[in-house]
């Protein structure tokens, strides 16, 4: 089984930094995305999909019409931040700056 550590207190802080969408909450990351239509916010949430898939790293994510929220933690880390949270949270955010705000 592969193991992923916690990131600390120091670590967290300074990758959140680079992740103007983002704040920590709950021992999470967490982003909320608005959009200008439906399509806009659905095609999002596909492209988070593919990219999900490829790292094999599932966020849990609740979409309601033009809005679009992420939550991240890792499971194998007891459900605390990890680098692969960062590494997928810097991916979506740059996925949501391809729309227009």
């Amino acid at each position: 089984m592969n193991t992923v550590k916690p990131l600390n207190d120091k670590e967290l802080n300074a990758a959140i930094k680079a992740l103007a969408d983002w704040t920590i909450q709950d021992d999470a990351l967490r982003a909320v995305y608005h959009f200008q239509s439906f399509r806009d916010a659905v095609t999002f949430l596909v492209g988070i999909g593919f990219e999900a898939e490829k790292m094999d790293h599932h966020p849990e994510i609740t979409h309601t019409y033009k809005k679009v929220k992420v939550t991240l933690t890792t499971h194998e880390a007891g459900n605390k931040v990890t680098g692969k949270d960062i590494q997928l949270a810097s991916i979506i955010q740059h996925l949501a700056d391809q729309y227009p705000k």
